[in-house]
Parts: structure tokens; C-alpha cells; sequence
């Protein structure tokens, strides 16, 4: 059983540290009643095992830039192997979620709590990588009754490094210019030799490719992210704050040998 403790942070902006206390306090509180604290409610795709079961079902988080789609063929083999419904959710300001101004760790927590509202489900294992992962851990140390057991993917519970590469890469999609491109192909091609330049990975690239969108009616093309949101929310993004709780249940973290997120 491992114990997961938040992080100590100083100089915390108030209105930060108002949206951490509201999101602590209401465990109770009706489905308008988060909707009105900001609350959205978050597209996902489930898979659900040939028989129906009593086990708690798996909800999996993606990391900054991602979309459920990333998650598919993961979320399939975990349902077959585990005979739980798995749901596979987008974030706010990614994907087909809604968009929001607001995005801060409580805030994400308060989502998830949202759907499980509205799917029913008292208490999930919640499975979070990067940005995900901090939700989840968010959602645990605050919600410790409301959540099974928890898998933490590639970050840990510290603050990243303020001079993270992440800004400029919001920077270098919002310069993108889709303006020649006659097809998805052609849009994803351009995105990636205008992103070169500052995101050096060919993986990081592809993996950010995956959020180019068509305006069929138009024929324009777009980033389906908020990027002016993200990039305006970024440094509530890079840190993780204390909530003085600890999460009891079990707990697996998982860390990339050569990761920057994990040590």
C-alpha cells in the first residue's frame, strides 16, 4: 500500500488556492451545483466487457496535447483482460471535450467527479498519464473514498521545471498556418514542417499531429486544442500543490527510465 502525499508549495495565487479549498469541500455537492463551480462535461469512449460484472470500471486520463484516440487499443486490451467497462476520456480544452477558461488540477478533478455523477459509477480506478496523471492524483488525495485504486503514468507528485519546452510548443501551433492545405494529409504535413523548428522529436510531432481537425463544411482546418487556454493555464499545469492528504489505497507509479517527468 503506498501513501501518497501532496506536495508543499509557497506563495500560492489566492484565486488558486480558492479553487483548491471549493473542490475539497464538495464531495456532496449535485450535478448543477459543479456545473455551476465550472464543471464540464467531458466526452469519452467506453468499452465494455461481453458480460456484465460488479467490478468498478477504469477510467483512463490522458497527458497534455493528448486525446482519448491515443488510448484506444490500450483501453481494449484492459476491458478483455480485467472484465471491467473502461472509459477513455478527453480533457477539457482537448479533443471533443468542451472548452473552458479555467484549468487547473481541482477543476479536472471536479470533471471526473461530473461523469462518474452521470454514468453512475461510485468508484473507479482511475489511470493517468502526464497531465492525467496529476488529475488522478488531485482526485485521489481529495476524493481518497471515491477512487478503487490508482495508476500514475510517467510524473510524479512534484512541481516540473518552470522553464519546461511546453509553452513554446503552444506558441509554435498557434503560428501554424493551415491556409494550403486541401486535405487532412496535407494540413498534418504542413503542422509538422512548421513545428519542426521547435519540437525537435519526430514522435512528439506525430503525437501532436493527432490534434489537427477539418471543418468539413468549410474545408479549413484547425488545433481541435485550446490552446489559448492551455498556454494561459500553463503554470498551474507545471506544478502540483499540497492538499496536507494522504491517498491510503493502493497506488502503482510508472516511470520511463529516461523520463524528465518521473525523477
Amino acid at each position: 500500500m503506498i501513501c501518497l502525499r501532496g506536495v508543499f508549495l509557497k506563495n500560492q495565487r489566492s484565486s488558486f488556492a480558492v479553487s483548491i479549498q471549493r473542490f475539497i469541500q464538495q464531495s456532496r455537492t449535485s450535478d448543477e451545483e459543479l456545473e455551476a463551480l465550472g464543471a464540464v462535461r467531458l466526452t469519452f469512449q467506453s468499452f465494455a466487457p461481453k458480460q456484465q460484472t460488479d467490478k468498478q470500471p477504469v477510467f483512463i486520463l490522458h497527458g497534455l496535447f493528448g486525446r482519448k484516440s491515443n488510448w484506444f487499443s490500450l483501453a481494449e486490451s484492459l476491458c478483455k483482460e480485467t472484465d471491467r467497462k473502461v472509459y477513455v476520456l478527453d480533457a477539457r480544452n482537448h479533443g471533443d471535450s468542451p472548452q473552458s477558461q479555467l484549468m487547473d488540477y481541482p477543476s479536472m478533478a471536479e470533471d471526473i467527479q461530473l461523469l462518474m455523477r452521470h454514468e453512475g459509477i461510485t468508484k473507479p480506478a482511475l489511470v493517468g498519464h502526464s497531465m492525467g496523471g496529476r488529475t488522478a492524483m488531485t482526485f485521489a488525495l481529495t476524493k481518497p473514498l471515491m477512487v478503487e485504486r490508482l495508476a500514475v503514468l510517467d510524473v510524479a507528485p512534484r512541481n516540473m521545471n518552470p522553464n519546461s519546452y511546453f509553452p513554446e510548443f503552444v506558441t509554435a501551433m498557434k503560428n501554424v498556418d493551415f491556409g494550403q492545405a486541401h486535405n487532412l494529409a496535407q494540413a498534418q504535413a504542413l503542422a509538422e514542417e512548421q513545428l519542426a523548428p521547435t519540437i525537435k522529436e519526430e514522435i512528439v510531432r506525430k503525437f501532436i499531429l493527432n490534434n489537427v481537425a477539418e471543418n468539413a463544411k468549410e474545408g479549413t482546418y484547425y488545433w481541435s486544442l485550446n490552446l489559448d487556454a492551455i498556454g494561459r493555464n500553463m503554470p498551474h499545469l507545471m506544478r502540483f500543490i499540497s492538499y496536507n492528504r494522504a491517498y491510503h489505497s493502493d497506488a502503482l507509479f510508472v516511470g520511463g527510465a529516461n523520463s524528465d517527468y518521473f525523477t
